[in-house]
């Protein structure tokens, strides 16, 4: 690799990162399909990876290996990307199995409608910043890590970003005792 273009990359230059990009791109997505055996996560994953080094391009200084650097970074992506779906089928299996399973209207069904409205009525009322990395820590399960850096704050940040929308929903929640386990999942970790 040619550490001339890293440093165009680095320096913000467009064309060398669309270098960049067209000399790697295909030996990636080779590699994200063995990983993933699907075409489209594979492609996103590619997309999402260069996008990554493109927000971070100053960190490519010093990077004497970029093949290493870069399929580090994708499989560390695509580890990542797999501990959240597990994460949010995980969320979603025990949400759903604490849901009535009848189909009639009971008043099981009305009462886990109304606590589904209140934590979506409570969330609503977050601020923007707490409700955004609440929802990415606990609906997309992302690491405080990735939030740190995807919202470019810091991890202290989003430590007590995450703190504060916990006291406020469990504050607002505390009086209603069916609604305990579903905070309980969506809160847990704290």
């Amino acid at each position: 690799m040619d550490n001339t273009l890293l440093d165009k990359v680095i320096a913000g230059d467009e064309r060398a990162f669309r270098v960049l990009f067209d000399t790697h791109r295909d030996k990636l997505y080779a590699y994200m399909l063995r990983l993933s055996n699907e075409r489209t996560v594979a492609e996103d994953i590619v997309q999402e990876v260069f996008l990554k080094i493109w927000i971070g391009r100053e960190q490519l200084a010093g990077i004497r290996n970029f093949d290493a650097y870069l399929f580090t970074i994708a499989r560390n992506h695509a580890f990542n990307l797999s501990k959240q779906i597990v994460y949010r089928k995980a969320l979603l299996f025990q949400i759903t199995s604490a849901q009535p399973q009848s189909d009639e209207c009971t008043e099981k069904d009305v009462d886990f409608k109304n606590l589904q409205s209140l934590l979506a009525r409570e969330l609503g009322k977050l601020p923007p910043q707490q409700k955004k990395i609440f929802t990415l820590s606990r609906f997309e399960g992302l690491s405080n890590e990735d939030i740190a850096r995807q919202q470019s704050i810091s991890i202290g940040t989003v430590k007590k970003h995450l703190s504060l929308a916990t006291q406020t929903l469990k504050a607002a929640l505390k009086d209603k005792a069916d609604i305990v386990m579903i905070v309980g999942i969506i809160v847990k970790f704290f």
